[in-house]
């Protein structure tokens, strides 16, 4: 007997967890109605990159200068979980975000660890000034946000020679959808190291030939797509 609904959000099958998403939708089976993103549909010229060919590149950038700052969505797991592992195998600078961020990652070590070490972030901490030093000397990688706390490092002279990866939608700090604050934060050179954080078309596509949907209801999408 077909299901009536089968609501999925953002996926990805180039994920970390990809390979899972498959074998939890052969379980489902067939449904009659399919509620999904389709935002990479209005984007078919963009390569995208798994996860951890987003990883392999981040280990050279970390390499490459003593401190890192990295801009990503504060709840974007996945990519933070690449640049961490990223900075272990690439010698293991101290990795150093905001209280808030720290909250976040403690929540997801607390629930997912057990599950995986992939998540773990207990080696991740939250800046006090007994850090500061060993910042100075030992070099960091730092998760950053658009507000005062993280200008005061990005923008320190004393971490003048510094890399900024700047890992979201371009988007964001270009074009007639650029956020100005943002735009101000981000230095004008800062290296871009990015995958989309949605479903590719390829994976669009997969996720419809296993469920075999007799509707497809489109969401997060700036234009009309016909198939």
């Amino acid at each position: 007997m077909a299901k009536e609904f089968y609501i999925h959000g953002d996926f990805r099958l180039h994920g970390p967890m990809g390979k899972g998403t498959p074998k939890t939708l052969k379980k489902i089976g067939k449904v009659d109605i399919l509620i999904c993103e389709h935002t990479t549909l209005s984007r078919q010229d963009e390569d995208f990159m798994s996860e951890f060919m987003l990883q392999e590149e981040a280990i050279s950038l970390i390499k490459s200068k003593k401190y890192i700052f990295i801009l990503c969505a504060s709840t974007n797991i996945d990519r933070i979980a690449s640049f961490y592992h990223a900075n272990k195998k690439a010698g293991e600078k101290l990795f150093i975000c905001d209280i808030y961020q720290k909250k976040i990652l403690d929540y997801v070590s607390k629930n997912s660890a057990k599950f995986t070490d992939y998540y773990n972030f207990s080696d991740v901490k939250s800046f006090d000034s007994e850090l500061y030093k060993k910042m100075v000397s030992n070099g960091f990688c730092m998760l950053v946000r658009s507000n005062y706390f993280s200008k005061k490092f990005v923008y320190n002279p004393r971490f003048k020679n510094n890399l900024f990866i700047y890992s979201q939608w371009l988007g964001y700090i270009q074009g007639e959808n650029a956020e100005k604050d943002l735009v101000k934060f981000v230095p004008k050179k800062y290296t871009y190291l990015h995958t989309s954080g949605h479903a590719t078309v390829d994976g669009i596509i997969e996720v419809c030939n296993i469920v075999q949907p007799k509707v497809i209801i489109p969401i997060h999408r700036n234009k009309l797509i016909r198939f």
